[in-house]
């Protein structure tokens, strides 16, 4: 009687441990698809950023830094 209850455990433990397994990986690859994910988005933040600050500094040469600054004072922040 002990030694089919120890097998019977013995397999529940297994089928745990193929789930447990199985949910690693399922996280293991959002892990991944949210690092790639990650990536781009900072790419395209630094693009974004170097794009603005060479258009700020055509602008500052353009009008001149104070010029620049009243306008810059005078705009309200645009949340995206």
């Amino acid at each position: 009687m002990e030694l089919i209850n120890l097998r019977r455990r013995k397999r529940l433990a297994e089928r745990g441990l193929a789930l447990l397994k199985e949910k690693r990986d399922a996280l293991v690859m959002e892990l991944l698809s949210l690092a790639r994910e990650y990536q781009n988005v900072v790419l395209e933040v630094r693009e974004k950023l170097e794009k603005a600050l060479s258009q700020l500094a055509l602008a500052k040469a353009y009008m001149g830094a104070h010029k620049l600054n009243e306008v810059i004072a005078s705009l309200r922040p645009q949340v995206a």
